[in-house]
């Protein structure tokens, strides 16, 4: 249904296959290096569950953290506005980490340079990190959530920005 946006915003996953730590039967997301290609965020979805994971690459990683399709939080693009973006939260008691991909339409250039994305960390709505992509190392599939809500039995509802399973009939 909204494979508009896909074939607008993804950077082929091949460009960083090597920093895939996704266990099998997963796909990718969402992954990028940051703080130079020192770590890495990624996440992962597989058997109707989604993981985030921070950490070095190689290595175990330092935060792990999964949510069924049911109960992940993500948020749409809109569909208004000079970027296309999407973000997926998890929750670890009082902190949140919302992983988030942007598309600038209105940027020069190749998609590389239109594409940001990052990791912002809350606690009690204060940002306490915000720990931006490192540039061209951005791959991403957030808007497959979508389908992916919808074939779990839920609906976006734009008036509440908040998903549902109480859709109306198709």
């Amino acid at each position: 249904m909204r494979s508009y946006v896909l074939a607008a915003v993804l950077v082929p996953l091949t460009a960083h296959m090597g920093w895939a730590a996704c266990a099998p039967g997963q796909d990718a997301r969402f992954h990028c290096s940051v703080k130079g290609g020192a770590k890495l965020v990624e996440v992962c979805h597989g058997g109707g569950v989604t993981q985030y994971s921070f950490g070095a690459a190689g290595k175990p990683a330092e935060l792990a953290l999964n949510d069924p399709i049911e109960t992940l939080d993500y948020t749409p693009w809109n569909g208004i506005g000079r970027s296309i973006y999407e973000e997926v939260t998890f929750a670890n008691g009082d902190y949140l980490y919302t992983v988030y991909a942007a598309y600038d339409r209105l940027v020069e250039g190749d998609d590389a340079d239109r594409l940001s994305g990052g990791v912002v960390v809350t606690k009690a709505d204060q940002t306490l990190a915000q720990l931006e992509c490192d540039a061209g190392s951005i791959s991403h599939q957030l808007d497959a959530y979508y389908d992916d809500k919808l074939n779990a039995g839920q609906c976006w509802n734009f008036e509440t920005f908040s998903w549902s399973s109480d859709c109306p009939s198709n």
